[in-house]
């Protein structure tokens, strides 16, 4: 689970130190969904910078990073700033490029969610150097002209924001949340992983404002340059045939049906320099099936279920994960104790309010 926060402004916007103040405490909030690594992209026509490292947004306050290396840099002429706070799920927290937001080439964005089938796309592209999931489907939505085909490929939930071409893009899948707020009044759009913390945060202000929260399988976009009394953002209905909900997909996405066994094989492989409709398929998997129709629907509903319960086991693994966390930050974890029920030791033990630990499955009985 991680945080979102950020704002889009229109050549002519004003009051732009309100708006980075406005970010800024956007971000602390965002902490409550990630603390283990805190990221900001400006982008301008004049500067752009990337600054993330592997700390809470706490850290980078009280230490001086955020101050001095992002919000006293941050031009004038700004039209984009994006935050992000990470709740690291793979062994990579302690590290600062694991952080988001990425650039890549021509598309610099933020993930919060799941993509379980990264791995796969980083093979087949022969992408070594990912440490994240983030980075797999940034790249795909990078690489491909249509952004629905990007995210065709992608198996798992998301709410993802990214700027290409100077347009900001959003989106989310049902699993996630985000919202976006409009200032009229500094021709300004923010957006947040809850749209409460755009209410509370702007009420402060004291500027009017409208928001609402975005709605699921739609592809926002917004131009700074139209904003004026409304945001005038674009909607664009995603229709997600998600291979963890059926194996089809579209066909600019790389994924076919083999006549020569019968069965849907997907692959992952883009070309670096093109468009969706220049996406190549990999060599033919050496696994060879039984055509028959029956068992080619059987092995269908197999491959679909294998897929969900992955996805489900990796996203309860995060909430679990980010559970301990908070309990450990209230001082209510132990470590190297023997359990007070069962006797035996634990590196994750809770602790009991009249001393001692307990595993936490001991509780469970």
């Amino acid at each position: 689970m991680c945080g979102h926060a950020g704002f889009a402004r229109h050549p002519k916007g004003t009051k732009v130190k309100l708006a980075i103040d406005i970010n800024r405490k956007l971000t602390i909030r965002a902490q409550a969904r990630g603390k283990h690594a805190v990221g900001f992209a400006v982008l301008g026509p004049t500067t752009s910078f990337i600054r993330k490292w592997a700390v809470s947004m706490d850290t980078a306050l009280k230490t001086g990073l955020y101050v001095e290396k992002v919000e006293k840099v941050i031009p004038k002429n700004v039209r984009y700033v994006m935050s992000h706070t990470r709740h690291a799920t793979l062994d990579n927290k302690g590290e600062d490029a694991a952080a988001h937001p990425y650039h890549m080439d021509t598309t610099v964005g933020c993930h919060n969610g799941t993509i379980t089938n990264w791995k796969e796309i980083a093979k087949a592209n022969k992408k070594k150097d990912w440490l994240t999931d983030s980075q797999a489907a940034l790249w795909l939505i990078d690489k491909m002209d249509d952004p629905a085909d990007a995210l065709m490929a992608l198996d798992g939930w998301w709410a993802f924001a990214w700027v290409k071409e100077s347009i900001l893009h959003l989106t989310r899948t049902a699993e996630r949340p985000m919202a976006v707020a409009y200032v009229p009044k500094l021709k300004t759009l923010f957006w947040a992983s809850e749209e409460n913390d755009l209410k509370e945060v702007l009420k402060t202000s004291k500027l009017k404002f409208s928001s609402w929260p975005l709605k699921a399988d739609i592809l926002y976009r917004f131009d700074p340059t139209k904003f004026n009394s409304k945001a005038n953002g674009t909607r664009t209905k995603l229709t997600l045939d998600r291979p963890s909900k059926h194996l089809a997909t579209k066909k600019d996405v790389a994924t076919r049906v083999r006549e020569e066994d019968g069965f849907p094989v997907r692959d992952y492989r883009a070309v670096d320099a093109g468009p969706s409709k220049q996406l190549e398929f990999g060599k033919p998997l050496g696994v060879k099936r039984d055509s028959s129709p029956s068992l080619k629907k059987f092995m269908e509903d197999v491959d679909m279920k294998i897929a969900e319960m992955d996805g489900r086991l990796e996203g309860a693994e995060a909430e679990i994960a980010f559970l301990y966390d908070v309990i450990d930050s209230m001082g209510g974890m132990a470590s190297d104790e023997d359990c007070a029920e069962c006797g035996e030791p634990g590196d994750k033990m809770l602790r009991l309010p009249d001393g001692g630990s307990v595993h936490p499955r001991c509780v469970l009985k």
